[in-house]
């Protein structure tokens, strides 16, 4: 547990130092990519130490990315896939369509500055695109040459080895209109499929290469519509071109190649699942640089749209052109596919927005150079254009087309979905394991017991921090979370979350002390005068108290001016526990002593259930009791029958003896006639029972079969019977074993000749002879 707990410190130790270091530094070179030199910055990178801060934590991470003015911005990368989970690679061979598996090697992250997302991260393995937007500018840091730049992306120089190429690829984007489809729901993800020609496939070494150039440039224009409208690219489905695609033949022909992209899906991939459609080149014959359909977001009819002339270069390194216009270029025409039209059409609330370009439509045409946005021309101008959209195209096109699309539905988000984790991401649908936790923290809401001697106190625990479960294990051995009902004492506790970490407390639950009543009590100075009193002291409890005083009510403190008597008096605190004292207040005059006595007689002969309830009326409390038992309560109980003599000594020194009386019944008594049987199988037997003691009348019970409840039975074989004889609904009862045996004739007498031991009657055969001795017994018969 605690290598766990030290490796976490030393990890969050490690981040924080990490965050401090810089992985840039500045450096000094002679390439410029911009028309003013201080545009172009070259930096060196600490590409250990980025890596490092990667596999740490690859989903969460702070970091200093380098400005123009050779300041750094403090930023924070959150890792997001621009994949959807259930992504498709297709590959079009010669012969067949064939489906591979694709696991991508870069790693894509949103740059966040103060809650904002600014730009994209993209790292590759062995190296990695910056792009974002600070102050009003648009910056990208890039490999050139063998050497990071970071410069103004509006400023960029047009030649063989840097290619912006803003005036010649701007003016070539067209536009094909057609009628949208509406529908009402709120937008979440936008489902991409994208297309790779085979041109552009054989520019890369591999079909890993060509798909990871496209989903690059996809992921930061999934960057620009999350942060712009709050909807995600994801793609759904990527298709390569190994042999010779449907669109290579049309040469300088954007719209009907447009068309030959909208034919091939419709009657080919008509079961591909997708929002939107895109066509990837790097072809720069196609007539433009980016063309697509206008307003047909959930449109599988429609919804076509391609950016050419993205990079003409033969390998994976921007920029040629850079990789910020490949977003501007791709983010472009899917804006115009989802329903927004340039930013200086004639139709925009205002008219047109920028001007930076010859107008469509029908109103003033005075371009005018500004700072364009994604759907403006401005990049024709010397005040070039930032990678978001303008509050006009956002308000007035895409949000209201995105609300309306019924196609759009929520992307699985990846990133830690547990808002107990401090790297906890609201946005999350997800949970991708990377959630970090701090070890748990104990609040507690203690209740004290209110009066003394309960057991209402609590501990209402509260735990933050750490991983759920958690598991709590009490000083008083409970395991929940909370203690209730409990009384006054030390509670510890050890919590130990999911990861492992241990948290220990203790809590201390108080109860007041116990409210004490002291009193005086002043007797009359004589009979019937009402000048006795009562003076009292209360201790304990939690003050205020409130005094409560029973016939004669009040609510002092003392009690004054009182004829003697019997005073119940109760104390109550804030709590409202109370405390109560009976005080008697005695006249002058001596009361004798006298007494009444309810006595309970013993139930049944033999038992000690006798008892005898004393009143004591008149002398002096408190009394004095002695019994002739040797018991000195007022009342005794469990006694058996006989005469008991109590004295009473009240507090004067009055005496009372008298004698009380516990009556008990006689003992139960059977006597029995017995008729016994003629012989073993006649049921000629009887018993003749009598009964004397207890208390008649009396009930019966026999277990002969049937059984019989008469004082009496006949009709018995011989046998043993046992019989039941009780009084007082069975409370009291004997019982007894009563054999009945088969009729034996013979001599009986001991003395006779011929006396038979066995014989049960006397059948008058007895012999006798002249001298003492005692002959065997003879002639016994049974019948």
């Amino acid at each position: 547990m605690n290598r766990i707990l030290l490796i976490f410190f030393l990890t969050l130790v490690f981040f924080r130092l990490s965050a401090q270091e810089n992985v840039f530094s500045y450096t000094i070179t002679e390439n410029s990519v911009t028309k003013n030199a201080e545009n172009t910055k070259a930096v060196d990178v600490n590409r250990v130490l980025l890596n490092q801060m990667i596999s740490e934590n690859s989903h969460d991470f702070l970091l200093k990315i380098p400005l123009i003015d050779e300041g750094f911005l403090n930023v924070n990368m959150k890792r997001f896939s621009v994949l959807n989970p259930e992504h498709n690679l297709i590959i079009e061979s010669a012969h067949e369509k064939v489906a591979e598996e694709y696991i991508p090697n870069f790693q894509s992250y949103y740059i966040i500055h103060e809650g904002k997302s600014i730009g994209t991260f993209l790292c590759f393995e062995n190296s990695f695109v910056i792009s974002y937007k600070y102050n009003n500018r648009q910056f990208e840091i890039n490999k050139i040459d063998n050497k990071f730049l970071l410069f103004d992306i509006n400023d960029c120089l047009i030649d063989n080895t840097f290619s912006c190429k803003v005036e010649e690829k701007i003016e070539q984007i067209n536009i094909e209109e057609n009628d949208p489809e509406s529908s009402v729901m709120t937008p979440k993800c936008l489902e991409l499929a994208i297309e790779i020609d085979q041109y552009t496939r054989n520019t890369f070494s591999s079909n890993t290469s060509t798909i990871n150039w496209a989903h690059a440039i996809l992921a930061g224009v999934s960057q620009v519509y999350f942060n712009e409208v709050n909807i995600n690219i994801s793609i759904v489905t990527t298709i390569i071109w190994e042999t010779t695609d449907p669109y290579s033949a049309y040469i300088n022909d954007a719209s009907n190649m447009l068309s030959a992209l909208r034919n091939h899906w419709t009657s080919n991939n008509s079961s591909i699942s997708r929002d939107l459609v895109h066509l990837l080149t790097k072809r720069s014959n196609t007539g433009t640089g980016g063309i697509a359909y206008l307003d047909v977001l959930c449109n599988n009819s429609w919804g076509y749209g391609f950016s050419s002339a993205l990079n003409n270069t033969t390998n994976f390194s921007f920029p040629n052109p850079s990789y910020t216009w490949n977003l501007m270029v791709c983010s472009h025409e899917i804006g115009h596919n989802i329903g927004s039209h340039h930013t200086h059409w004639c139709g925009w609330p205002g008219g047109p927005i920028d001007n930076c370009a010859d107008v469509e439509g029908s109103c003033a045409n005075n371009p005018t150079p500004q700072v364009g946005t994604i759907m403006s021309y401005c990049h024709t101008t010397s005040s070039g254009s930032l990678i978001d959209f303008h509050s006009i195209v956002v308000s007035n096109s895409l949000t209201p087309e995105i609300n309306g699309a019924s196609c759009l539905t929520l992307c699985a988000f990846y990133g830690c979905t547990d808002p107990n984790a401090i790297n906890y991401d609201p946005n999350a649908t997800v949970d991708d394991g990377s959630c970090i936790y701090s070890p748990p923290v104990l609040t507690a809401n203690t209740t004290n017991v209110s009066c003394n001697g309960l057991s209402d106190g609590s501990i209402d625990l509260s735990v933050s921090g750490g991983l759920s479960p958690y598991t709590y294990n009490w000083s008083n051995g409970f395991v929940s979370e909370d203690l209730n009902n409990i009384s006054a004492g030390i509670y510890s506790l050890t919590v130990t979350d999911a990861l492992g970490q241990v948290q220990t407390a203790s809590y201390t639950v108080t109860e007041p002390a116990t409210i004490i009543i002291s009193y005086n009590s002043v007797s009359t100075s004589a009979p019937g005068l009402s000048d006795g009193a009562i003076y009292t002291t209360t201790t304990g409890g939690v003050l205020p108290y409130i005094y409560y005083w029973v016939n004669p009510y009040a609510t002092t403190q003392n009690l004054l001016n009182i004829v003697a008597g019997t005073y119940t008096f109760y104390v109550i605190d804030v709590n409202n526990c109370f405390s109560t004292a009976i005080i008697t207040v005695l006249d002058g005059v001596i009361t004798p002593i006298n007494s009444s006595a309810i006595i309970s007689d013993v139930s049944c002969a033999g038992n000690n259930d006798g008892a005898i309830d004393v009143t004591v009326i008149g002398g002096v409390p408190p009394f004095v009791y002695s019994w002739n038992n040797g018991m000195t309560t007022e009342d005794i109980t469990g006694i058996s029958g006989g005469n008991y003599d109590l004295t009473i000594t009240d507090a004067q020194n009055q005496t009372l003896t008298i004698t009380y009386i516990v009556n008990e019944d006689l003992p139960l008594n059977l006597n029995y006639s017995i008729t016994n049987t003629t012989n073993n199988t006649t049921a000629d037997g009887a018993i003749d029972l009598t009964v004397n003691g207890g208390l008649a009348p009396y009930v019966y019970f026999w277990n002969t079969s049937p059984s019989q409840t008469t004082e009496d039975v006949s009709g018995l074989l011989s046998g043993d019977y046992i019989v039941y004889v009780g009084y007082n609904n069975w409370i009291c009862f004997v019982a007894d074993t009563v054999t009945v045996n088969v009729i034996v004739y013979g001599c009986m007498d001991p003395l006779a000749t011929n006396y038979y031991a066995g014989a049960n009657i006397d059948d008058g055969s007895c012999t006798y002879s002249s001298t003492c001795t005692n002959p065997s017994p003879t002639n016994a018969y049974i019948t």
